[in-house]
């Protein structure tokens, strides 16, 4: 398809207008119309970028579930609007092993109650990762999830 313009005589008018216009095998739609034209650009075929939605897709539907209202953190993390902070102080989780059973959650109200435990999985730039699905680095191939609420386990 070409953009082009047109005599106005092909719709009854004097003035020329502008309009799409077909071209196969050398020849015009509307041979005898055509006055000049021009190629359509391209479509952009860009990078696509990754919309906040997709990028945060798992966490956003757990707080979903769970009827938490998300709020962005100054650093751009996504954490419950009424608890931003709320691991133990007392805990220097950069010195616990790697696979020390946990329990998490997204308020400390949450870990306290001891329904999601996990194994941890690092801790970095003041977040506690733990392994998915109450996985292990063993089993659970690297896939590990942010918790701004953890405390650690006693031996069951």
């Amino acid at each position: 398809m070409e953009i082009c313009t047109l005599t106005g005589e092909l719709v009854g008018t004097e003035e020329p207008f502008t309009g799409m216009c077909g071209i196969e095998n050398g020849r015009w739609d509307e041979e005898d119309a055509v006055i000049a034209w021009q190629p359509l650009p391209e479509p952009w075929k860009g990078e696509k970028k990754m919309k906040n939605r997709e990028k945060y897709k798992d966490i956003l539907v757990d707080y979903a579930l769970m009827g938490i209202s998300p709020a962005v953190t100054k650093e751009g993390k996504i954490e419950p609007c009424d608890d931003i902070t709320c691991a133990e102080p007392e805990t220097d989780w950069s010195k616990v092993e790697v696979d020390t059973k946990i329990y998490v959650g997204y308020t400390l109200e949450e870990v306290k109650e001891k329904k999601k435990p996990r194994y941890f999985a690092g801790y970095k730039d003041g977040e506690i990762y733990a392994y998915v699905n109450g996985g292990t680095s063993w089993s659970a191939k690297g896939e590990k999830l942010f918790w701004n609420c953890a405390e650690l386990a006693e031996d069951i």
